[in-house]
């Protein structure tokens, strides 16, 4: 793994302000719209009667919303860390842009991007145990 620092060029697709920009949405949504009234209930607990990998997010995002990270944390952990994370890179991109900054710039070989997306997935597998043995 390297990472780089280049100049930025114009027209470039800034992902950290795409994602972060939904992930404030939804928070904000959360916080102001009677979300977890409008949805239905979760389809594959009926059917299985366990949690899904997503059981939770709805509850998740609006304690986050509210600023209790713990509840929050307590209902899908994962939810949590990945909307952190954009908000992070929202910020960290409007620096980058706001003050001309070098862009940093991750490379991976093929080897280590195959395990990013084992970990990926194995963090996606820990939240859905820690869903099932928490329910």
């Amino acid at each position: 793994m390297q990472m780089l620092f280049r100049k930025r060029h114009p027209g470039e697709i800034e992902y950290g302000i795409i994602y972060g920009t939904i992930a404030a949405i939804v928070l904000i949504a959360a916080r102001v719209l009677p979300v977890q009234e409008a949805l239905p209930g979760c389809a594959f607990r009926g059917l299985f009667g366990l949690p899904c990998p997503t059981c939770g997010t709805t509850r998740s995002l609006i304690f986050l919303a509210q600023g209790e990270l713990g509840s929050a944390m307590s209902l899908n952990p994962l939810v949590v860390i990945v909307v952190l994370a954009a908000l992070a890179a929202l910020v960290a991109n409007l620096v980058v842009i706001a003050f001309r900054f070098p862009r940093p710039e991750v490379t991976v070989t093929s080897g280590e991007s195959t395990a990013i997306r084992l970990s990926a997935l194995g963090g996606v597998l820990l939240n859905w145990l820690f869903l099932v043995l928490s329910d």
